[in-house]
């Protein structure tokens, strides 16, 4: 089988070559790595130029972020089997490779996954955050309990039929977890295989991508995702109690299989707004207020929409949406449909059918519940 590695990049000459050399020094030879180096302002390009590997393919985009990095790199992938390294962190030890293709002996399989190993650049010694040791529904009601804080690290090592079908909309458009399985009455995971040799090894220091402002708002970003999209499914009774209970003393509660309330995701909001303000203050934006007060809010409105109605977002664009609130620049639709927001509406009006799929698109995009009303039904 051969392993397609994604890697996205950023101004990383500093680690890039220690990471690439984890893959080149694997046993396992039947690799290509595929770099997307997202508008690098340093010598990323010559420092991967330099190891001199056919199998490593290095592409440059503009500065998007890493979602768009590695979304754009989907259409050089050849392999059996897909894993996404980042370019500051490595492979654990030079045998993992040849140690996690085993389990893809049963074609049952989906993916594996392990414990988490961070290691510091401070000198600090390794620490191993540990994993579930089951991936199943039980995996998705513990996610919805804790707000969509992910239980497992995103580090995917999955076949490629589970990625095309699974990883590319939910980790690479959504920034959701990558193992979550959406099914028509139900959410479950990809089956994933935990094992407990060492596979991937996680830099921790100060420029980690997740303690950036702009990590730190895609992180609740997707969380406030996570939660818009499971509210279909499930209702965890007395959200931030069964929260801490989980989180402090791992004890998960009761979460009822029924959809949930506009009131009740707010609260789920609220939640997690409180812990953006404490972590990343800078993160945050009126637009997470004003979703708050829309889900508070019981309204019977319908509003039709002044603005063109388009997709002016992918679904990975978290970064310029961030970018486009601070400067207020975001486009015309989104703009109308944000400052409804506090009003409150249960309903969106449209002229025509055409626009109604792409609506539906924006409408995930900014976590919004609301009907569409067509008028061409009624002509």
């Amino acid at each position: 089988m051969k392993i397609s590695i994604i890697m996205p990049t950023y101004n990383d000459e500093k680690h890039i070559v220690s990471s690439l050399q984890s893959v080149i020094d694997q046993t396992y030879s039947n690799w290509e790595l595929l770099i997307m180096d997202d508008g690098s302002k340093d010598n990323t390009k010559k420092a991967v130029a330099g190891l001199n590997d056919k199998r490593i393919h290095y592409f440059r985009q503009e500065n998007k972020g890493q979602l768009v990095a590695l979304n754009n790199l989907c259409q050089y992938i050849t392999g059996d089997i897909v894993l996404m390294l980042h370019s500051d962190d490595s492979l654990y030890s030079n045998d993992c490779l040849q140690r996690n293709l085993e389990h893809f002996s049963d074609p049952e399989i989906d993916g594996i996954y392990g414990d988490f190993h961070q290691f510091f650049d401070s000198g600090k010694p390794d620490e191993v955050g540990p994993a579930p040791k089951r991936m199943d529904k039980s995996a998705v009601e513990k996610l919805i309990t804790l707000l969509g804080s992910n239980i497992t690290f995103d580090h995917f090592f999955v076949r490629r039929s589970a990625f095309e079908k699974n990883v590319r909309y939910n980790y690479l458009s959504y920034y959701m977890p990558y193992w979550l399985k959406f099914q028509d009455e139900n959410v479950t995971s990809l089956n994933l295989k935990y094992t407990s040799t060492p596979w991937y090894h996680y830099r921790v220091y100060d420029q980690n991508y997740t303690n950036s402002v702009i990590g730190n708002f895609e992180v609740y970003f997707t969380r406030f995702r996570s939660i818009f999209f499971l509210s279909d499914y499930f209702t965890v009774p007395f959200p931030l109690i069964q929260k801490e209970l989980l989180r402090r003393f791992k004890i998960k509660g009761p979460v009822l299989n029924k959809k949930a309330s506009k009131r009740h995701i707010a609260k789920c909001y609220k939640a997690n707004i409180r812990s953006m303000k404490q972590r990343t203050e800078n993160a945050y934006t009126d637009y997470f207020d004003n979703l708050i007060l829309f889900y508070e809010k019981k309204s019977e409105r319908t509003i039709m929409l002044q603005s063109p109605i388009e997709i002016s977002y992918r679904p990975s664009e978290a970064r310029k949406f961030y970018h486009d609130l601070k400067n207020n620049t975001v486009s015309s639709i989104c703009k109308e449909l944000i400052e409804n927001l506090p009003i409150g509406f249960k309903c969106i009006r449209i002229k025509a059918k055409a626009e109604k799929v792409q609506l539906e698109e924006l409408l995930k995009f900014l976590c919004i519940k609301a009907e569409i009303e067509v008028l061409e039904d009624f002509s």
